[in-house]
Parts: structure tokens; sequence; C-alpha cells
């Protein structure tokens, strides 16, 4: 398990190379654009859009949004994307740092980790702190726009909500 981790990285670090060279030699933002998509794909996992991101979008698409409103939102949108891109820059560190293989954490789930219990890593902080933003911002969605207003937008139900949804009979297209 740690021989194929250390491979992981290796590869991972030969294709983060590859990506900063690649976004380097094209010009302006379409560089900085290849290297923000080539990253969230290569650490899909750990670098998904944000429910806050996908909900305040939505939310800037209806139609029926007082001038003042379109202005507040698009206003969190600003600081909700500059937060959430410095919380994946951290992730991305961490993960960097941190990951380990699903071998391993399994292991250290369980609690059983030669003897010791199960400890929080730097990785699971930084990934525990960017969902609390995020919710910070899905929170200040709501206040603006209303329970009734942002109950249906994408990115609004936590986990446990979309999954008591399901268990009452909700379809497919229930579901995000």
């Amino acid at each position: 398990v740690l021989d194929r981790m250390k491979l992981q990285q290796a590869v991972r670090n030969v294709n983060d190379t590859a990506v900063e060279t690649i976004a380097a030699a094209i010009p302006g933002e379409a560089g900085d654009e290849f290297r923000r998509d080539a990253t969230r794909d290569g650490y899909g996992r750990w670098l998904r859009a944000a429910r806050s991101t996908r909900a305040i979008e939505a939310a800037l698409q209806l139609e029926d949004l007082e001038e003042s409103l379109r202005v507040a939102i698009t206003e969190l949108q600003v600081d909700c994307v500059a937060a959430m891109a410095e919380q994946d820059e951290r992730v991305l560190a961490a993960v960097r740092q941190w990951e380990e293989p699903r071998e391993l954490r399994m292991i250290r789930s369980r609690g059983v980790d030669n003897g010791r219990s199960r400890e929080d890593t730097p990785l699971d902080e930084v990934t525990e702190r960017r969902s609390e933003i995020d919710q910070g911002y899905i929170d200040a969605l709501k206040d603006l726009l209303g329970e009734e207003r942002s109950k249906d937008l994408p990115g609004m139900q936590t986990g446990r909500d979309r999954g008591r949804q399901w268990q009452r009979g909700g379809s497919d297209a229930d579901r995000e």
C-alpha cells in the first residue's frame, strides 16, 4: 500500500508539472483557465464545485429577482468565489501533503491505527473548514432569498436532507 502511494504521488507530481508547463505556454486568461480546469479534473474528489457556488449561480438565474436583491447576490457571489478559491488552494496543498491510500484511511477510520484512536489529519481539518465556509454562504443566500425561494435551488439541501427526500419516495429527477 505504501509503495503504491509513493507511485501515485510520483504520477500526480508529473501531472502537476505538465499542467503548469502547458498553462504557462498558453497566453493570458486561457492559461489560467486551463490550469483551473485541469487541476479541478485531477483533484475532482477534493475540489468539486461548492454547493454555495452552484446555489448562487442558480439564484442569479431566477427571473423574478428584484434588482437590489440581484446586486446583493452578485456581491455574495464575488465573495464566495474568492473565499472558495482560497479554501481550494488550502485543500490542494493538504491533499498533496496528507492524502493517504483508501486502505490506510479505512483502517484509520475504524480506529485501528497501531492501537491509537483516529485523529483528524490536516487534510480533514481543511476540508471541514471548506465545508463550513461553503455552508456560511449557503446560509447567507437563504437570508437574502428567504427559506421558501431558496429551498429548491441546487446545492441548498444537505446530504442528509437529500437522503430523507429519497427515503420518502423521491425519483431520480429529485436527486441533485
